[in-house]
């Protein structure tokens, strides 16, 4: 079902923020509202979209890259077209899970050789290595796909993104303010220190992890279909 009141008001709330008139924390409060109150699953999926382009820890105005605010305009094209983002999902084996399940085999081999034994903590530090390896190849991966599809995004084609355009003639993309560029939400050693306990964390539970690795990977794409 499509929810006008609900794509009006995100309309508005994205163009605030975007603007300058609201900071992330009202961006914030104001997507929750808006996500929590409507049906429409076109405006559960924008919103939730939008959590990655601010930080809800710290107060700030939009900082985005070209690519994310033109990406956001599609987004806005398509709240204004009244058109509909179908999310679909699949799953992938790549050889990132059998490296994980290979090196499974290998502690499971000596944790039983070993038994329950404090010794079995040193191999959570070569083990969360290799998963943060996992990690890193997989996210690398992601973005080398990602990019292949961010000039369209959440458009499968170019065709689709122009017979949408044409359901909301009046839609007029929103040049990418200059100043933009040159905002930061934190400095990347900020970043960098809010990183440290998680990756504590992640070696502390390494065998968990890498077991998680070794599941089939999700493929999520998007497609936009007209009423």
């Amino acid at each position: 079902m499509v929810d006008h009141r609900a794509r009006k008001e995100l309309v508005g709330a994205i163009g605030n923020f975007l603007s300058g008139a609201t900071t992330a924390f009202a961006f914030d409060d104001r997507l929750c509202t808006i996500d929590g109150g409507s049906n429409d699953r076109t405006v559960h999926y924008i919103a939730r979209e939008l959590w990655s382009y601010y930080d809800d820890l710290i107060d700030h105005h939009a900082a985005l890259s070209r690519e994310d605010w033109d990406c956001v305009q599609r987004l806005l094209l398509v709240l204004q077209s009244n058109a509909d983002i179908h999310l679909e999902r699949r799953f992938a084996w790549t050889q990132r899970q059998i490296v994980a399940l290979a090196v499974m085999f290998v502690c499971a081999i000596i944790a039983f050789s070993l038994g329950v034994d404090w010794r079995l903590l040193f191999i959570t530090l070569p083990l969360g290595l290799v998963s943060l390896g996992l990690w890193v190849w997989r996210t690398r991966a992601e973005l080398t796909e990602v990019s292949k599809l961010s000039r369209l995004q959440p458009f499968s084609s170019v065709s689709e993104l122009r017979a949408v355009h044409r359901l909301a003639p009046e839609f007029q993309k929103q040049r990418y303010p200059a100043i933009m560029a040159s905002r930061l939400i934190r400095l990347p050693l900020a970043s960098a220190a809010m990183a440290l306990p998680f990756i504590g964390v992640w070696f502390v539970f390494s065998p968990v992890v890498i077991a998680c690795q070794a599941l089939p990977e999700v493929k999520r794409t998007t497609r936009v279909a007209l009423k």
